[in-house]
């Protein structure tokens, strides 16, 4: 997501919650664009896939099933993912406050680029100059709406919604989500709507955690299952 440090943000939920066991290998992959850093020349979608890829591909093999997870912008990079040659290795997407659903309606960029308060997203976020300059000139937003149509039959979808959002609107999301259960032959999404929480504040919260990871094992025992029939 987009955050002052990058990843140094996240490190607590992921060493602490998500990411504890030893033996699993953990790819953190990091956008400068979006990090409060000094960057004139982001990366392109095609070379962000290549990359995740190759580094994949290079340590763990090509046929290595994969989890990918990603919170509010991280929902983007994942999209990408899907789109690309790698989604008949994923079989598990994770999404957190996930901007990239429904990103063709104005509520993100809306909410975003354009919010006239000034809260704290404002303040540390959305006005810093190379995030600007990334989402204004180099962020091709048509390319990064994930449509849950396009997910595959193998894939499991576990989406976390804060009721409160400052940027998603959650009660939409929900409904696109619960439409999609109703009309598919696609695996369920497993939904989780977080009710008097605000955007990123999973981040900080080891409860939350505990139920994300409860929730990612429990579709991979099925992941699981399913390849033993």
């Amino acid at each position: 997501g987009i955050a002052p440090g990058g990843l140094m943000l996240y490190l607590p939920m992921l060493l602490f919650g998500l990411a504890t066991e030893p033996e699993r290998s953990i790819f953190l992959f990091e956008n400068r664009s979006i990090s409060c850093s000094m960057d004139f020349h982001p990366l392109t979608e095609q070379q962000s896939v290549d990359g995740i890829m190759e580094l994949v591909n290079r340590h763990v093999g090509p046929e290595q099933p994969v989890s990918v997870v990603g919170h509010s912008f991280g929902s983007c990079p994942i999209t990408w993912l899907v789109a690309s040659e790698m989604s008949k290795r994923i079989h598990q997407i994770v999404l957190l406050d996930p901007v990239a659903i429904l990103l063709s309606e104005p509520d993100v960029m809306v909410n975003f680029l354009y919010a006239q308060e000034l809260d704290k997203i404002r303040m540390v976020a959305s006005s810093e100059l190379f995030t600007e300059y990334y989402l204004r000139r180099h962020f091709a937003w048509y390319n990064s709406e994930l449509w849950l149509e396009d997910l595959k039959q193998h894939q499991k979808l576990l989406v976390c919604l804060s009721e409160q959002d400052q940027i998603v609107n959650a009660k939409k999301i929900r409904q696109e989500l619960e439409r999609h259960e109703s009309g598919t032959k696609h695996e369920k999404p497993t939904i989780v709507y977080w009710n008097n929480v605000g955007h990123g504040d999973c981040i900080s919260s080891p409860s939350k955690w505990r139920q994300i990871k409860n929730l990612m094992l429990q579709q991979e025992l099925e992941i699981l299952q399913q390849a033993c029939r």
